[in-house]
């Protein structure tokens, strides 16, 4: 470094000495900039970078120190650009490789008249190797200085400077999440963490989910929405982490409803209500009664045996809830009377039909028929009716002796058949049924 700042010194000095002796005239122009490339590249390739002057002004002498990182970049390559090339200098110098790579930086020196403006366009194009752990962004910083012959510096009042950079995209090694699995309730939330490697990637990376209405993620935020198994991926770059999230809803409780009446002789599904209804917990129910002799349990239907009260009682893991059940006395209080036939012939025969009031009684029910006119129709125990002789006749069911309902009942003549057609057979002289008796060569000769 020390042996570069010499010679860069040594240059200046003869430059400054020759425009002391020379007639100059220095004029700037308003918004002139040296600006340094910023370009991305990976590690391994090669990044090119370029040195520009925009904007035309004159001066003795520019000095430009670009300073890097020796550990990140490499400089393999320095070619001097068209101000170099085209412009009348009296004076140009920059630093070679070698030396750049030794010292983290390059000297560009450019000596000119004082009544010759330099060019504007590339002062120097430097190709950069990207080391391995170059990572981020690797800043080229760059330093101007412009003199006259009096030495004054003009550079804040007449250049603008902009460093430049080369952009490193991380790439990632590795990838972890803090849990690979996690059991949550529904409702409940977790926060996981990601590490990523290297440590400069670490605000890389997204959070994804495999099922959002079963478990979603923010930031590594898992919510447990409803029942199910969802995956909860973070990616960076080509490296992935898992976390799998089983979401459960445990139960809360059960029901069964109000309470309830059963008919006598009737058999009902128990109904439980869970809470919430799609528990991933077991919903295997004991149930038992109070009294099998009223109400019989099996298989989780009820059956009413005997009149009277039951309590039903579910379990279901640690939750129970119970229920009455009653089996009600239904007292007779009428009957309704049908028939099965609107008409019944002579010797023919119909039932009559007798319905309780109300349809479910409880009480014995003893019903017995009487005919009006057994002339006409004879009735029996069991409420068959039996037509005698045409006419009409009323039958009267009576429940239990105080209950009674009658239906009227008309017997009819059974109709006579019609004769079918007869002949005479002109082979026997027999008189025949034509239904019956068809003689087949009469009836081929018939047919022809």
């Amino acid at each position: 470094m020390k042996t570069q700042f010499i010679k860069v010194l040594v240059l200046v000095t003869a430059l400054v000495t020759l425009m002391s002796v020379l007639p100059f005239s220095s004029s700037f122009a308003a918004g002139t900039t040296i600006t340094v490339d910023s370009i991305n590249a990976k590690v391994g390739e090669t990044a090119t970078v370029n040195v520009k002057l925009d904007g035309t002004f004159s001066a003795n002498a520019v000095t430009e120190t670009l300073n890097f990182d020796t550990t990140k970049l490499e400089v393999t390559k320095i070619t001097e650009g068209e101000v170099y090339k085209d412009s009348k200098l009296m004076l140009k110098e920059f630093t070679d490789v070698k030396s750049a790579n030794e010292n983290g930086s390059i000297v560009f020196v450019l000596g000119g008249l004082s009544d010759e403006p330099f060019k504007t366009g590339i002062i120097a194009t430097i190709e950069f190797k990207v080391k391995d752990g170059a990572v981020g962004a690797q800043a080229l910083n760059l330093v101007s200085e412009i003199t006259n012959v009096a030495n004054e510096d003009l550079t804040k009042s007449v250049v603008t400077t902009t460093s430049g950079k080369v952009t490193v995209p991380v790439t990632v090694t590795s990838a972890t999440v803090s849990k690979n699995a996690l059991t949550l309730n529904v409702g409940e939330s977790e926060t996981i963490t990601a590490t990523v490697a290297p440590e400069e990637a670490k605000d890389t990376g997204a959070w994804t989910t495999s099922d959002a209405k079963i478990a979603t993620v923010a930031n590594g935020k898992i919510t447990a929405v409803a029942p199910g198994t969802a995956t909860i991926t973070f990616k960076a770059g080509e490296k992935a982490a898992t976390c799998t999230v089983k979401v459960k809803a445990p139960l809360k409780g059960i029901s069964l409803g109000e309470d309830f009446e059963l008919f006598l002789g009737d058999t009902k599904e128990l109904a439980i209500t869970y809470n919430p209804a799609n528990t991933t917990d077991s919903k295997t129910a004991v149930i038992t009664s109070s009294d099998e002799k009223v109400v019989k349990v099996e298989n989780g239907k009820i059956t009413a045996l005997k009149i009277g009260k039951a309590t039903i009682t579910a379990k279901v893991g640690e939750f129970t809830d119970e229920v009455v059940v009653t089996v009600p006395e239904v007292s007779l209080t009428g009957i309704k009377v049908g028939q099965t036939k609107e008409k019944v012939y002579v010797g023919g025969d119909c039932s009559v039909v007798v319905e309780t009031v109300p349809s479910r009684v409880t009480d014995k029910v003893e019903i017995t028929y009487k005919s009006s006119d057994e002339k006409i129709a004879t009735v029996d125990k069991d409420g068959k009716v039996t037509g005698i002789k045409p006419g009409k006749v009323t039958v009267t069911a009576t429940a239990n002796g105080k209950f009674a309902s009658a239906v009227v009942i008309e017997i009819i003549e059974k109709p006579v058949e019609k004769p079918a057609d007869y002949r005479a057979n002109p082979d026997t002289g027999s008189i025949v049924r034509n239904v019956l008796s068809v003689d087949f060569a009469e009836a081929v000769s018939f047919v022809k």
